[in-house]
């Protein structure tokens, strides 16, 4: 192979690459960054295109409705399409800066690394959340191999996968942003490749992060009044915890869905249209637990509030899934874990 055409994997990451162009002479991990932002957005841009063209002939709730027709789909493809906008308009700004920084000869220096890590994670992250929207949205039918929800759904989580794209990123980004002497050490690509080889145990944040977006995904379930997506929230018995009547349990699937349907149907004569999440804080309390506060609002349907609350639950994960095995309402005036002003 002519030596011309060629350069060393070392010199790649080093930005030292002689040969090639701007492109492997950006250094590690601005290097990749390319691929950690094209690969989620790409994806993410299908999803959207998909889901609104499958939502004129999808239908939704009970009984069915066109999607097209309920305000909830209709705000979350809006919100999608804007959020997805942002982090695209973020992705061709930095990567412009960085390949106009590298075209004058100078490699990427260690602040802006954690930068383009950082916009990676992010961009990552809300690729994940529109994906989701989409796929919750079109039901059971996405699960099917014939439906490019499902496979755009595999893709976009397992890139996310990447260590590159984990939640250290923004640490290391905040370490530069606020001059900590520490910040070189944790960025250098020795420490990464040892972090990455470490423990696949999940830390705190990491713990924090997917618990919270579990309960999202919950509170969506509930709000599409999606039977299946909602009752798989939940571990088999769970138990309902009031002071007045002490633990309730609910053994399984079929006894939660009469539940659900008995309380679906109280709010919705009542005027209930959906639910929002005011603040939500997970303690993680083990490897495969943690408790979730969430304070709510129910709205009707022309958006004025039905009522307020805060509910505890303990979540476990099972497997790769995580779970509710028991919840509480905290009462006002009391605040319940945290002691966390209501």
């Amino acid at each position: 192979m002519r030596e011309e055409m060629t350069c060393a994997l070392m010199d790649v990451i080093l930005g030292n690459a002689i040969t090639g162009g701007a492109a492997v002479r950006l250094g590690l991990p601005a290097g990749v960054a390319s691929f950690h932002i094209g690969i989620p957005l790409g994806t993410a841009r299908r999803v959207l295109d998909e889901i609104t063209t499958q939502a004129i002939e999808k239908g939704r709730g009970f009984p069915p409705s066109p999607l097209p027709t309920q305000p909830h789909f209709r705000f979350s493809l809006g919100k999608a399409e804007t959020q997805l906008a942002s982090v695209r308009a973020l992705a061709l700004q930095l990567m412009s800066e960085l390949y106009a920084e590298t075209q004058a000869g100078v490699t990427p220096p260690p602040p802006r690394q954690a930068q383009a890590r950082a916009a990676c994670t992010y961009i990552s992250e809300i690729a994940q959340d529109v994906t989701s929207i989409a796929f919750q949205a079109a039901g059971g039918g996405a699960l099917f191999d014939a439906n490019p929800l499902q496979r755009c759904f595999r893709d976009v989580v397992a890139a996310g996968q990447h260590f590159v794209v984990s939640q250290t990123s923004y640490q290391a980004l905040g370490q530069f942003k606020l001059n900590q002497p520490d910040a070189l050490s944790t960025h250098r690509t020795k420490d990464v490749i040892a972090e990455k080889l470490r423990t696949s145990m999940p830390n705190a944040e990491e713990i924090i992060h997917e618990v919270e977006s579990f309960y999202r995904g919950y509170i969506d379930a509930f709000n599409r009044e999606d039977i299946d997506q909602f009752t798989d929230a939940f571990a088999f018995p769970y138990a309902w915890i009031t002071g007045e009547g002490g633990i309730s349990t609910c053994a399984n699937e079929s006894d939660h869905q009469c539940w659900l349907g008995r309380i679906m149907g109280t709010l919705k004569e009542r005027g209930w249209n959906r639910s929002a999440i005011d603040r939500m804080r997970a303690w993680p309390m083990a490897e495969n637990l943690a408790m979730v506060m969430a304070d709510y609002t129910r709205y009707k349907g022309d958006d004025t509030v039905l009522e307020n609350g805060r509910a505890c639950y303990t979540v476990r994960r099972d497997g790769k899934k995580w779970k509710i095995v028991a919840l509480a309402e905290v009462k006002p005036p009391y605040r319940g874990p945290g002691d966390i002003p209501r």
